[in-house]
């Protein structure tokens, strides 16, 4: 997209709960571009999205259950996975056993697992998430098979 200094450019909504009245809100926000000045980067490495590096993954419930989700990933590349779902809240995700082959950052209710560019093989790690299912607090375990080729 080309915008000149002072155009109306994106349009972003966001969807909340209001604490108040437990109502749902939506707004919508303008954003006006200044621009002030142009640097040239490197290209951002593509991130997989969890549709590419993982297919149907088994849903956890928060019941001191056990579910494995495999992901495949290109040597060198890189998989994001959201821990989300609409019936929980998550308040603490941490790595119960690191990755050997590969490097793993938790953010927030997700993970990103780095394969290091110079492995093809396997690789694996746990990470625990506890919170809230339906009201009734709770944990999982998540084992992540990773295929890197």
């Amino acid at each position: 997209m080309i915008v000149r200094n002072g155009e109306m450019a994106e349009r972003n909504y966001f969807i909340g709960v209001s604490r108040q009245t437990g109502c749902w809100a939506t707004m919508q926000i303008i954003t006006k571009v200044v621009l002030v000045a142009a640097t040239l980067f490197e290209p951002i490495p593509a991130v997989l999205a969890a549709g590419e590096c993982l297919e149907h993954p088994l849903p956890f419930k928060m019941e001191g259950d056990t579910v494995t989700w495999p992901i495949t990933v290109v040597a060198g590349d890189q998989c994001v996975e959201g821990l989300r779902y609409s019936t929980m809240q998550i308040t603490d995700v941490s790595i119960a056993v690191r990755p050997v082959s590969g490097r793993l950052q938790l953010s927030g209710p997700s993970f990103r697992y780095f394969a290091l560019p110079d492995f093809q093989g396997t690789d694996t790690f746990t990470i625990t998430v506890k919170g809230t299912n339906r009201s009734l607090p709770g944990f999982s375990t998540i084992k992540v098979d990773v295929t890197i080729r």
